[in-house]
């Protein structure tokens, strides 16, 4: 993941109110901590 993806990803997490707390090439393994900041 470069860091312009990375950027985006964020971007959309907070456009639709999520914290963007994971950040590295896992984030797609651990949804609960997507789930977790709702």
């Amino acid at each position: 993941m470069t860091a312009q993806e990375k950027h985006v990803i964020e971007t959309i997490l907070a456009d639709i109110g999520l914290e963007p707390l994971f950040i590295g090439d896992n984030d797609c393994d651990k949804p609960e901590r997507v789930v977790k900041t709702t």
